[in-house]
């Protein structure tokens, strides 16, 4: 994505991308329980993508110069 951005000068891709994987992860989230303690492995695995959407929201957001804030 910061290639295509910078190949093309279209900083707005970014805003775009972000967008979308914000109402993705926000879908997601809203139909999967994160926490089943029975399945503690799976649990794990969910727990990993919400870590990693997260991080990429926040380098995302800063590369844009985006502020956001630190807990909602």
């Amino acid at each position: 994505m910061i290639q295509l951005i910078i190949a093309e000068n279209k900083p707005h891709h970014l805003v775009h991308f972000l967008t979308e994987l914000a109402q993705q992860f926000q879908a997601y989230y809203q139909k999967e329980n994160i926490i089943d303690e029975n399945d503690l492995a799976r649990t794990e695995q969910k727990i990993l993508l919400v870590k990693g959407t997260k991080t990429v929201l926040k380098i995302g957001l800063k590369l844009g110069g985006i502020s956001a804030p630190n807990k909602m």
